[in-house]
């Protein structure tokens, strides 16, 4: 992925609640934006109009959704909340026995 460095005003007000209500998003000022930016563009479902890019758009949905969620993992694992073995294997036993076959 190729990264760009962007210098953004942000009011206080939006400032504030990035560092103290979405903390959670990242551990610098810098991690938490770009982590609102990512999940605002996959929640609202950002897609180009040509259909030709159709695949590859779901193919960045899904590398983002598992980024996001691989950073929830790894958040949880330093908390010491759930070790990533144990959530892959509760996940996996969720998703099995959820399967209707």
């Amino acid at each position: 992925m190729e990264a760009k460095t962007l210098k953004i005003s942000l009011p206080k007000d939006v400032l504030d609640t990035i560092n103290n209500d979405l903390y959670w998003l990242g551990n610098t000022e810098s991690e938490r934006i770009q982590n609102v930016v990512i999940s605002s563009i996959f929640i609202n479902s950002y897609k180009k109009k040509s259909d030709k890019h159709t695949c590859r758009d779901y193919n960045i949905d899904l590398h983002v959704l598992e980024y996001m969620i691989d950073s929830v993992v790894e958040l949880l694992e330093d908390k010491k909340i759930i070790p990533s073995k144990e959530w892959r294997e509760r996940v996996q036993q969720t998703i099995f026995t959820g399967l209707s076959i």
